[in-house]
C-alpha cells in the first residue's frame, strides 16, 4: 500500500492524540516521530531526506529513529508495536469509519436543509398570511416589483 506522508502524518496525530512536528524530546513524541518515519519509509517512495524534512528535522534524525528507536518501541511498547504491525488493517478500518462518518454527516446535512426550506416556507407563508384582506393586492403588486427588480440584478451580475 504506497500512501502519502500527510495521510500517515494525520492518522499517527490521530492514533497518539499528539502533534508530531512539535520540536520536543519528550519520550511519547519521540516514539510518535519515530513510528512516523517507520511507517513512511515503509509505506511510501519517499527518500531519508524528504521523510526527515516533512517533520522538519535532518536525514540522520530518521535514521537514528529508525535503527535506535524503532526496535526499541517494537519490544517494550505494546500499544505502538500493534500499530506497526497492524497498520494497514488498523488504517483501512479507520477510513472506513471515517466515511460512515462522512455519510452520515452528508445525511445530516441534507435532512437539515430540507427543515431549514420548511422553516423559510412557513415563515413566509405566515407573513403573507398576517396581511389584511384589503392590502393583499398592494402586498401582491409590490412582491411582483421586488422580484423583477432582484431578477434584473442577477442577470447583471451574471453579465459581468
Amino acid at each position: 500500500m504506497t500512501m502519502k506522508l500527510i495521510d500517515i502524518q494525520k492518522f499517527i496525530e490521530e492514533f497518539t492524540e499528539l502533534d508530531i512536528t512539535k520540536k520536543t524530546r519528550q519520550r511519547p513524541y519521540v516514539y510518535a516521530r519515530s513510528i512516523y518515519f517507520h511507517l513512511a519509509r515503509k509505506h511510501t517512495f519517499c527518500g531519508l531526506e524528504k521523510i526527515a524534512e516533512s517533520m522538519g528535522a535532518h536525514h540522520t534524525n530518521v535514521l537514528h529513529c529508525l535503527n535506535k528507536v524503532v526496535p526499541h518501541i517494537l519490544k517494550h511498547d505494546k500499544k505502538l508495536a500493534n500499530l506497526c504491525t497492524n497498520f494497514e488493517q488498523i488504517y483501512s478500518d479507520s477510513l472506513k469509519n471515517s466515511t460512515t462518518k462522512r455519510q452520515d454527516l452528508i445525511a445530516e446535512n441534507s435532512k437539515l436543509k430540507s427543515e431549514l426550506l420548511k422553516y423559510k416556507q412557513n415563515r413566509l407563508i405566515n407573513l403573507i398570511g398576517s396581511i389584511p384582506e384589503s392590502e393583499e393586492q398592494y402586498a401582491y403588486d409590490k412582491i411582483e416589483f421586488m422580484i423583477k427588480i432582484m431578477n434584473a440584478r442577477k442577470s447583471v451580475k451574471q453579465d459581468c
